[in-house]
């Protein structure tokens, strides 16, 4: 329980980051777009609901299962709070995209192929992300 609780708060912090690299990627600012001080309460907020979960157990629960070889794995069950998280973290990711795929458009054209690539590995890793939190096996 406690590493999916690290995993799930590290990964609204990285997406946080990168959204703040992305945009200083592609030449703006990240003040100019983002109010920092709300989004980083926001992300706070979130990281002490998520971190709650071990007291409350309202976010996801996790279901003892056994493979073929009878090896010991836990599934992770999601409740209906958890996709609060679910869509702030989705928000933050399309924040990244968006804001590549505007530099990429404005960008030079030796630049943008380089923004293009960035953006098709985002967007792969996305939707085997939504493959793998919709995925009912």
């Amino acid at each position: 329980m406690i590493v999916y609780i690290c995993y799930f708060i590290a990964t609204d912090w990285l997406l946080y980051y990168l959204l703040r690299f992305s945009l200083e990627y592609i030449g703006r600012r990240f003040e100019d777009y983002v109010k920092r001080p709300l989004m980083r309460v926001m992300l706070c907020f979130d990281s002490l609901f998520v971190a709650m979960n071990c007291i409350l157990g309202h976010l996801f629960g996790l279901k003892e299962i056994y493979l073929f070889g009878g090896e010991k794995f836990f599934e992770l069950i999601t409740y209906p709070l958890f996709y609060i998280h679910y869509g702030i973290v989705m928000m933050l990711a399309l924040f990244c995209l968006i804001s590549l795929f505007y530099g990429a458009f404005k960008a030079p054209y030796f630049l943008s192929k380089k923004i293009d690539a960035d953006c098709c590995g985002d967007v792969n890793t996305g939707c085997i992300e939504l493959f793998y939190a919709y995925d009912s096996n």
